[in-house]
């Protein structure tokens, strides 16, 4: 718990004035989370269920911030989640 409340006064795409964009509606599900000035964007994957699941994320230079369960594999712009497993990405800038 103390690793995800550093995270969240870490990332200002985390904090309330943030945007979320819902990217699924299946598993894994999928949303974007964009800080208010603009300065970053998290994409955010959680897979709440037994089974794994794959699904399509947003292309770009997505670095790994937070893992909570096994390790995805990501490939393109599609990831494979294990069952019960969440992650963060943070979005490089070119």
């Amino acid at each position: 718990m103390k690793r995800l409340i550093a995270l969240r006064k870490e990332h200002p795409a985390l904090l309330a004035d943030g945007s979320i964009e819902f990217l699924t509606d299946s598993y894994p599900l999928a949303y974007l989370r964009k800080a208010a000035d603009g300065s970053e964007t998290l994409l955010v994957v959680i897979n709440p269920d037994q089974m794994a699941h794959s699904n399509l994320v947003p292309e770009g230079n997505w670095i790994q911030i937070y893992l909570n369960g096994t390790a995805t594999e990501q490939k393109e712009n599609e990831i494979h989640m294990p069952g019960q497993t969440a992650v963060i990405y943070q979005l490089q800038q070119a």
